[in-house]
């Protein structure tokens, strides 16, 4: 079973989203340049800015290994969605 994910919050909802998937049995792509987010501001004044959240992500799912599972990343452009 194939589930492709793809959304908005890259640092909290499609991260928390693709391990549930990946933990409930679900082999993941996750589409790499559907995604959105805000840049961090942490309480020391460190800013993380959002291209480096998704980058990271995307590098995690890329490298992310369940047994069992496959894990990978596809641009929009790229992904075949079985639509003739």
């Amino acid at each position: 079973m194939l589930d492709v994910l793809a959304g908005a919050v890259s640092s909290w909802c499609i991260r928390s989203t693709a391990c549930a998937a990946l933990d409930r049995g679900y082999d993941l792509t996750l589409l790499k340049d559907a995604q959105s987010t805000e840049s961090m501001e942490f309480e020391d004044g460190v800013v993380v800015e959002a291209e480096h959240i998704i980058r990271e992500l995307n590098i995690a799912m890329t490298w992310t290994d369940y047994p069992g599972r496959t894990t990978s990343t596809a641009a929009v452009d790229a992904f075949a969605f079985g639509v003739e």
